[in-house]
């Protein structure tokens, strides 16, 4: 019995802007959440730097105690659905990709999954982002397009919100340095806060660059096969 041979998944251009609407919206509130976590930062600091810090562990805490972890949950809640909606922006944005006349190899698949691999994540993403926007601009000259700096600017601000508001401020509080920790706390919410504006640019340029293009390819291959006479701009 013969076996049928395995189709290649096939992509179709589509219009990221309402999606990338939608990922602009939830990341302006982080923003919001990002500025409100500054603020709950000052206050913990303050009561550092006064000899009484907070005491999120007791059995009847403080009003200021209470508002922060608030803060914090819904700051959580905020970034958890904001990351669904950026990873689904990606997944469409490459799947577009997909449809370009073009010899770049970047899969929607893999490129969410490297935001979730530890290590990879920290310049697997960086990689991605930057090829999705010059491929978006220059599809079948890609690699002639310098790297953005927009795109270099917002990944060296995440990544000094993760690497200065978490693993540095984590080691800091265990060794009990807490105004040192709470000092890279604050430090690392105000470069959240920047890292976010930065990716509503990087985002809505690249939808921009891409309906630019205005593609259409009703049957494409993952692997960039493309009747150009299908093609219209």
């Amino acid at each position: 019995m013969n076996k049928a041979p395995s189709q290649k998944k096939q992509y179709i251009y589509q219009d990221a802007t309402k999606l990338t609407n939608w990922v602009t919206l939830w990341l302006w509130i982080c923003v919001v959440c990002a500025i409100a976590l500054t603020i709950g930062q000052i206050f913990e600091l303050k009561a550092v730097l006064a000899g009484h810090p907070l005491d999120f562990d007791a059995d009847d805490p403080s009003n200021e105690v209470i508002i922060i972890s608030l803060v914090n949950i819904i700051v959580a809640v905020v970034f958890i659905t904001a990351a669904i909606n950026f990873c689904r922006w990606v997944y469409r944005i490459v799947s577009n990709i997909r449809t370009f006349p073009t010899d770049n190899t970047l899969t929607p698949g893999l490129t969410v999954l490297w935001y979730f691999i530890p290590g990879v994540n920290l310049f697997v993403p960086y990689l991605d982002m930057r090829n999705m926007w010059r491929v978006s601009q220059n599809p079948s000259n890609w690699q002639k397009e310098p790297p953005p700096n927009l795109v270099r600017a917002w990944w060296l601000t995440w990544i000094g919100y993760a690497y200065l508001g978490g693993t540095v401020s984590t080691a800091l509080q265990k060794r009990d340095l807490l105004v040192q920790a709470q000092w890279l706390d604050l430090a690392g919410d105000i470069f959240l806060a920047v890292s976010c504006i930065l990716l509503i640019l990087v985002i809505n340029k690249i939808n921009q660059l891409q309906k630019a293009k205005r593609w259409v390819t009703p049957q494409i291959t993952n692997q960039g096969n493309v009747d150009e006479s299908k093609l219209s701009f």
